[in-house]
């Protein structure tokens, strides 16, 4: 759906089936009260929250990341999962950690959720500080015991200790599987030498593998890393890292830019300074001009404020645009606060009450007094999520010690407002590239909606997509006050195009529940085409015409294809839609549903692309000797396209790709050499997993280079001493517009 905002006057206005109406603004402000004794007894020193429904029951439980010490490691605490039971009542929950996750303690400063394996369930990992251990992977048995946990972190790649304060799970190649980020102070949480944030790729089953290779991670070291945010920062539909560091004398961060096949770049420069002692950053479109702004908070009113991207005008950094006075301040949660479609900021405070933010839209931020209780706490994390069910957002907080070493209970905060009104909406889409006949096809949408807090939306996605031989087309004129033919059967895929000849203006609106296709004013001349995917009966109208009853319908016979959109993070959706009729089809049409928390669903405007031929062959298939190694190609050979050659049936523990500008065919090394020795362009190493290695590149958007061919191939050391090696069949790739 696109949405219709009037920031004049401070409206939203939603086309729903059966009646048009707006929302103003501070009628739906949210308000926050105290649920006393709801979250479990019990004063720990807390340092993060997450919210996930772990069992599939409908409602959100909570992880909490305990254990103490600043500096040196205090008590380790058990890790904490805590169970909704809204089956029995609002605010009732049931501390269940031992029986479901094991005796596990440590110092934690951080848990995370996210599925990697792909199997619909939740798993969990506590990024752990001082020493207290490598990072806790806890995998969630699933089905057969659902919300229950084996702690798998060394079988599944994660047995290196690191000091962490913080982690994100999140596809960070494109692949369809969550990747993870977990930062590293070094020796010392404050102060030291400092360290690095590691990067682990997910071979797409839930075990992951550090990345090592400097060319494609290499992050500034930092002393004092607090925070980790995965974020679209430059608007390509990848997801860059960007980690706080609130050290008081070096006030410098870190941001790698992600080229979208995961490989990073050091763009730490870009961001400017934010004054000293910094805590936490959240991103979010804050003067809604396209790009993902940032704001900070930390200790004093120099350290929070919002950072402003300058994408939009055309060259990415980051500058300070305000600041507010503040004392200890920590985690960040943003939310629509007003009910007016910006992003709001609640500040989780040591050293106040929590606090609300409101935007003013050009990122001017002003107190909004009264949203939460009065009175002090040492709040080291919040989680905005809907606790009992009502589509209104609360608030969890994580209570620390202050500094009379008080220990505080972890609280919820219910919001007695009006809740979430909205229906979500897209800020934006990346089509498939049409380059190559056989799929995968891989699409991306951005969504935003009423909450984003570190990642998180609470949303749900879904996709259908047709593939079709030849354009399917059917065309309606506007006739007097008519639609001409009014009551169309077409088969799904079809593209129905309206067409008015009249000096009268019509509209093509739809009044079918969840599809809220519409034309606008169309004059004379005017044509408006709308492509059907999902099969069923649709009705549609004209708005200055209902009256007359100028309707119509679209009957959708057939068949589509249902994919399953994965969440890589930052409200980025990706969808893959799989090759169905074997590189016969001509067009692919699809189409993506949004469910937010509350129930809301939006149907985002179809789209229709053209598929044509692959950009790339394989050659030297039929080598003599052998070559073993299977080399295809998968993605796009377009310029500024994520490309990936991919190497299956390798032996080796390493992969060796040459790439050049000729094609050979020479005994080398045991096997046949497919490229041209005098003609090679690069040369590069990348990891073997079960079996399997990919060099990821993205093309130059550079039209000089469309035509160009490029010859690939990849070879493993299997063996040292003899040498042994083996070898692919050769892979040449056009660049294609």
């Amino acid at each position: 759906m696109r949405d219709e905002f009037s920031s004049s006057t401070g409206l939203r206005c939603l086309l729903l089936p059966a009646a048009l109406f707006c929302v103003a603004g501070l009628t739906s402000a949210q308000q926050f009260q105290e649920s006393v004794g709801s979250i479990p007894a019990g004063s720990r020193w807390t340092e993060g929250v997450e919210a996930v429904d772990v069992d599939q029951d409908g409602d959100l439980d909570l992880f909490f990341a305990e254990g103490g010490g600043s500096v040196a490691p205090g008590t380790p605490e058990q890790h904490r999962l805590i169970i909704n039971q809204l089956e029995i009542s609002a605010g009732q929950f049931s501390d269940q950690s031992v029986s479901r996750l094991g005796v596990k303690s440590s110092v934690a400063r951080d848990v995370i959720s996210g599925d990697i394996q792909g199997d619909g369930w939740m798993d969990a990992l506590f990024a752990n500080a001082l020493g207290s251990g490598a990072p806790s992977l806890y995998v969630n048995q699933g089905a057969g015991s659902p919300g229950f946990f084996n702690q798998e972190s060394s079988s599944r790649g994660l047995f290196l200790t690191f000091n962490s304060t913080a982690a994100r799970f999140g596809d960070l190649d494109d692949d369809g599987d969550l990747d993870l980020v977990v930062n590293d102070c070094g020796a010392l949480l404050s102060g030291g030498g400092g360290g690095v944030p590691h990067l682990y790729t997910n071979n797409g089953s839930g075990f992951f593998s550090k990345v090592n290779l400097l060319e494609v991670w290499n992050p500034p070291t930092r002393t004092d890393q607090r925070e980790l945010q995965l974020v679209d920062v430059d608007g390509d539909f990848d997801l860059d890292v960007i980690g706080i560091t609130g050290n008081a004398t070096e006030p410098r961060h870190q941001l790698m830019l992600n080229d979208g096949a995961g490989n990073f770049s050091d763009a730490s420069a870009l961001i400017g300074s934010t004054g000293t002692a910094v805590n936490s950053v959240e991103p979010g479109d804050f003067d809604e001009d396209g790009d993902s702004d940032l704001f900070v908070t930390g200790i004093g009113g120099s350290a929070v404020g919002p950072l402003e991207n300058s994408l939009a005008g055309g060259a990415l950094g980051f500058s300070p645009n305000g600041a507010f006075a503040g004392g200890l301040d920590g985690d960040i949660g943003l939310l629509d606060y007003d009910g007016d479609q910006d992003l709001d900021v609640v500040i989780g405070s040591a050293s106040s009450s929590e606090r609300m933010l409101r935007n003013l839209i050009g990122l001017g931020f002003s107190s909004a007094a009264g949203v939460f209780p009065a009175g002090v706490d040492s709040t080291r994390a919040i989680e905005l999520a809907d606790m009992d069910g009502d589509g209104a957002y609360d608030l969890i907080t994580a209570q620390g010690r202050d500094g009379s070493s008080t220990a505080w209970d972890n609280k919820l905060y219910l919001n007695t407002g009006s809740g979430d009104l909205y229906l979500p909406a897209i800020d934006g889409e990346s089509l498939p590239s049409p380059v190559h006949k056989t799929g995968p096809w891989v699409a991306h949408a951005r969504i935003r909606d009423q909450v984003l807090d570190d990642g998180n939306d609470y949303m749900n996605a879904e996709a259908e997509y047709v593939l079709l031989t030849s354009p399917q087309e059917v065309f309606v004129t506007m006739v007097g006050l008519n639609f001409s033919p009014a009551n169309i059967t077409v088969a799904a895929g079809t593209t129905v195009t309206w067409d008015n000849p009249n000096t009268t203006v019509h509209t093509v609106t739809s009044s079918t529940t969840d599809f809220n296709f519409n034309s606008g004013g169309m004059g004379i001349g005017d044509t408006y085409s709308y492509t059907f995917v999902r099969p069923g009966v649709y009705t549609y109208f004209c708005i200055p015409h209902l009256t007359f009853g100028m309707t119509g319908t679209v009957t959708v016979t057939g068949s589509s294809n249902t994919a399953t959109p994965t969440y890589m993070g930052d409200r980025i959706w990706r969808i893959e839609m799989a090759d169905t009729l074997s590189g016969a089809a001509t067009q692919l049409a699809y189409e993506l549903r949004f469910i937010d928390d509350a129930g809301f669903l939006s149907t985002v405007d179809s789209s229709l692309v053209d598929i044509s031929p692959n950009g790339w062959t394989q050659y030297g298939l039929n080598a003599s000797p052998t070559n073993t190694i299977d080399l295809d190609g998968v993605g796009s050979s377009s310029i500024g396209q994520a490309f990936s050659a991919a190497s299956t049936n390798v032996t080796g523990v390493l992969a060796v790709y040459g790439i050049g500008l000729a094609a050979d065919n020479n005994p080398f090394l045991g096997g046949i050499s497919l490229l041209d020795p005098f003609q090679l362009v690069t040369i590069k190493v990348r990891p073997v997993n079960a079996g399997a290695s990919n060099f990821n590149v993205v093309f130059p958007n550079d039209g000089s280079l469309v035509g160009l061919d490029l010859y690939w191939q990849s070879s493993g050391l299997i063996s040292v001493g003899p040498d042994v090696w083996e070898h692919s069949n050769g892979l040449r790739v056009t660049i294609c517009p």
